[in-house]
């Protein structure tokens, strides 16, 4: 007589056994070069707090970004810019290490007198992980350090900076994708005034739409809580996302915060991208049946 037990790991192991559905990894649409994940246009230095992307990929990356603030009423005014170099390395489908450098950094305030300060800027160390692997989920988690790199910024206090985040992704389509991100984030500094040390949460949620094959929209709202105020800022992000098909990306998008302490009114970014390794180019499209001749 056949028992239960028997029975139960049998199909167990035909289950093992069985070949994977095609395309059971959500990840499988960006299998070449279009840019995925949040919106990359960060707010805070270093791309603090920042959500990341779930899906992992060997590339080198050039961005340039600036960020715009103007207070009329007490008259006060920012402007920040700079180009960072910036790379990644997937070992395997389920880790990524990253990290980027800020190469020029130019700051300028405007108050009753101006002062500006050029030099090298922040760099970021962080790595990925995917825990989860569903035919249209992917869970997984990212952390990253900011280092004080900046010196044309500091003075007598230099920031370290920190986060950890929880991610997700969902094929609610192969032309729609929803994903969130909910972490920590944090910094610690010490001077004349004693150490110093600060952390908040951050919270992204958004889409990324796929129309054709050669172009994608992803739109991100995002929140930064109890780091500096009761909310740091609330923002819409969106982005424009080109891809040649193959190993080249492009990217330009946009942050604009609306509500909370932060007073930058926008934060703008272009991207250019290259990715390493193999490539999967997307699936054709399915050609449509043609319709049957209408008898005269």
């Amino acid at each position: 007589m056949i028992r239960g037990g028997t029975i139960a790991a049998t199909l167990g192991v035909g289950l093992a056994m069985a070949p994977a559905p095609a395309h059971a990894d959500p990840c499988s649409h960006f299998g070449y070069g279009m840019p995925t994940g949040p919106v990359v246009a960060p707010v805070f230095d270093g791309g603090l707090g920042r959500g990341y992307r779930v899906c992992g990929r060997s590339e080198v990356a050039l961005r340039g970004g600036a960020l715009l603030l103007v207070d009329k009423p007490n008259f006060y005014g920012r402007v920040s810019a700079g180009a960072t170099l910036e790379g990644s390395w997937a070992p395997t489908k389920y880790a990524e290490l990253f990290g980027g450098a800020e190469l020029v950094r130019y700051d300028t305030v405007i108050e009753s007198l101006t002062a500006s300060a050029v030099g090298f800027g922040h760099m970021f160390l962080g790595g990925s992980y995917r825990m989860v692997m569903g035919e249209r989920t992917t869970i997984g988690f990212n952390g990253k350090f900011v280092f004080p790199t900046a010196s044309a910024l500091y003075r007598e206090a230099r920031p370290f900076g920190f986060d950890f985040g929880l991610t997700g992704h969902f094929a609610a389509h192969p032309k729609i994708h929803l994903r969130g991100q909910i972490g920590l984030m944090g910094s610690a500094m010490s001077g004349h005034a004693g150490v110093g040390f600060r952390m908040g949460a951050s919270v992204t949620g958004g889409a990324e739409f796929l129309p054709v094959r050669r172009f994608a929209i992803a739109t991100d709202l995002v929140g930064v809580l109890g780091y500096t105020d009761v909310l740091d800022y609330f923002a819409g992000a969106v982005a424009f996302r080109f891809s040649n098909l193959k190993r080249f990306g492009f990217e330009l998008a946009g942050t604009f915060p609306f509500a909370g302490r932060e007073r930058a009114q926008a934060v703008v970014m272009l991207r250019a991208s290259v990715r390493l390794g193999s490539i999967t180019a997307p699936p054709p499209r399915t050609p449509r049946k043609p319709r049957a001749a209408t008898k005269q």
